[in-house]
């Protein structure tokens, strides 16, 4: 662990690999690259070592299993929500807690199959253009004016013409307000909300998407291990 260091005037942090001025909740330093974890308090951080895309070799972060060199799924989440492993996409089971892959994304897309709705034809052309090889979309869920798409490694949100997407580990907090509307909150250095209008009797549904999201933003938590 390096110690912190701060501008006593603005806050800013150091980048301990280039010494660029960061803002204090960025967590890769957009100069070298570099990907950060800051402790608790927020007195030590270290760098986080990147990975090696198994198809193309390129160098990528923790935080997103698509490369963004070959743009294929490199390392996949474990299928079972309570298991936070992260592991090599080739493989057929979890090595922490022995699920087998396919079984386990049958089961999550089983137990989520009641979310699934056809959402319209330019929202369903713009996801389909946006999907990798190996990329499992395990909820489509329709807004009064968005469509939603959850996938094992990413979120995708199409609303109106337009398409965002968004890795896990950007993603703060998702809760429902008392009239079943989801708020999905984003960090990063321009955080920001977005709120998804929920049909009419369509309370339950968005709830269980809730639940999903929660658990991929569990597994998307970088450790300092």
């Amino acid at each position: 662990m390096t110690k912190v260091e701060r501008c006593p005037n603005c806050g800013a942090i150091k980048c301990p690999n280039c010494g660029a001025p960061l803002k204090p909740e960025v967590r890769a330093c957009p100069y070298c690259g570099v990907e950060l974890v800051i402790s608790e308090d927020g007195a030590d951080f270290q760098k986080v070592e990147l990975l090696n895309c198994p198809h193309c070799g390129s160098k990528i972060s923790r935080h997103t299993p698509l490369c963004p060199s070959c743009e294929k799924k490199a390392w996949q989440y474990c299928p079972n929500l309570r298991c936070d492993e992260k592991f090599d996409v080739n493989l057929l089971a979890c090595p922490r807690c022995d699920t087998e892959v396919r079984r386990g994304y049958s089961r999550l897309e089983e137990e989520y199959a009641t979310l699934v709705e056809k959402p319209v034809a330019k929202a369903q052309e713009e996801i389909n253009k946006q999907l990798v090889d190996g990329e499992r979309v395990l909820v489509q869920l329709v807004a009064v004016e968005d469509t939603l798409v959850l996938t094992d490694c990413r979120i995708l949100h199409c609303s109106g013409t337009k398409s965002f997407t968004y890795i896990y580990s950007e993603v703060t907090n998702a809760a429902l307000d008392k009239y079943g509307n989801l708020t999905i909150s984003l960090g990063g250095e321009k955080p920001k909300d977005i709120l998804l209008i929920c049909p009419v009797k369509k309370q339950a549904e968005f709830a269980q998407a809730v639940e999903l999201i929660q658990s991929f933003l569990k597994k998307a938590v970088v450790k300092n291990n």
